[in-house]
Order: C-alpha cells, then structure tokens, then sequence
C-alpha cells in the first residue's frame, strides 16, 4: 500500500462533521487550533486520520487573548503536536507576543511534542527564543524570511512546513531533509485551492525543485516526520497507524 498524502498543518474546525472528515479521504492532516478553547474541544475528539495540535495563534495573544500558562501545559499533555504559536510583526503588541511565546516554549520543554511556529515577519524574535531556550522539534510553518536566515534555523534544528503559495526563492534554499509539507487550509486556498491534505502540487513542485520525483518527496517527507517525531518523543502520542507508516517509511 502506498503512502497516504500527508498535511502538517492545516485550520480544521473541532467541529466537523465524520461526513467533512471523510471527504478528506486517507490524508493524514496535522490540524492546528487557534485558541486554548478550540484545542480543549479538539482534545475530546478521536480521529482516525486528524492529528489535533494545541494552540494559541500569535494573532489571539497580540489582541489579548487569555492563555493560562497551566492549563495550556496540561491541555498540551493530550497532544504529539502544540500549534499553532509563535510570533507576527502584523499584528501587534510584540513584546507580549514573545513574552508568550517564551513562556509556552518554557513549560513545554520536557514535553514530547512537535511545535508547529508561526512567524511572519518575526523570524529573528522567534529564532532568539527558540536558541534561548534550545526548543527541539520546531517546525517553522510557512516560513516567509529571507534565504540568507535560513541557516540560522537549519542550525538551531528547525524543519520547515511548506505549500504550494510560498516563494520559489524560499523553497529553493530550503533542503528537502528539512522539509514537511502543508496546505495551511483555509488561509492558502484562494491562492493554491487547497483542502486539507490535498499536497500532490506541492510534491510535484518540490519534485521539479530537486530534481526528483513526486513520491520520491513524499517518502522524505514521512522520513523526516520520523525523524523529528522519534527525536521528540512526539510519536508516542500519535495514533498506532499513524506511527507505523513514519517507522515504515
């Protein structure tokens, strides 16, 4: 059997429908949350092929969401993945945004999870903390810096979420090792047309990028969810079937 198509970070509402669900076929989808509220729904809920992330969205902290430290951690015990958090310039209030931040990468350092991190136009805030606190299993979902930070992050062991919408400039200096793919549904559809999970167009660009083939990328990208996941300890948390594609892979 072949590798069902993969989304490491896409907005599905805690809400849907078993039918929304089976629309999405075998994709395997990574679906982040926005507020503590939506991550404590998703944490009731046992999908087959939906991974739940935990989440307080940059944009929710900047207005003056609440997030309590505690019950974040706590909530965060239920999930392989936190996200989406992290940092962005436009929306304000960044000194409390990275004040946040900080302290979410504090209490989750001895957690087994990955850590979907958002940060448009923050990329050296986000890379300052992340080194400070020497975070592990971050995953810089659709990272828009410049080509020349990209080491920096490499360096720091960062992996990147990408889609179809990104700059080719960006996907180009990205290493495929260092890459997982996502559709960061519904932000990305008026530009890509996406639907969780739907990743082919992106794997045959990625393909065209590096000179290979489609599946090619897609077995690289379950290599290095692997990779990050049984570094984390992340894929003790995801679900039996889940775990053995990433081990097979």
């Amino acid at each position: 059997m072949g590798l069902p198509s993969l989304d490491c970070h896409a907005h599905v509402s805690p809400s849907v429908t078993d039918r929304q669900i089976a629309q999405l076929g075998t994709a395997i989808v990574f679906a982040m949350t926005r507020e503590p509220a939506e991550a404590v729904e998703a944490a009731q809920r046992r999908d087959h092929n939906i991974l739940w992330g935990c989440g307080a969205h940059p944009s929710y902290v900047a207005r003056g969401g609440a997030v309590d430290l505690d019950e974040f951690a706590r909530c965060a015990t239920g999930f392989a993945i936190v996200g989406e958090i992290g940092m962005d310039r436009r929306s304000g209030n960044l000194h409390h945004q990275a004040e946040v931040f900080d302290a979410l990468l504090d209490r989750l350092k001895d957690e087994p999870v990955l850590l979907s991190v958002h940060s448009a136009g923050c990329t050296a805030e986000v890379a300052k903390i992340v080194r400070l606190r020497r975070t592990q299993g971050v995953i810089m979902h659709w990272f828009s810096g410049r080509p020349e930070e990209v080491d920096e992050l490499l360096s720091l062991g960062c992996y990147f979420s990408v889609n179809t919408a990104m700059r080719r400039e960006i996907l180009t200096a990205l290493p495929l090792d260092r890459l997982l793919p996502e559709t960061d549904f519904p932000v990305a559809r008026r530009r890509t047309g996406s639907k969780p999970g739907d990743t082919d167009q992106l794997e045959k660009l990625l393909a065209e990028i590096h000179d290979s083939d489609p599946m090619h990328v897609r077995r690289q990208f379950y290599r290095n969810l692997r990779r990050m996941s049984v570094g984390t300890g992340a894929i003790d948390r995801m679900p039996m079937h889940v775990a053995d594609l990433l081990l097979a892979a």
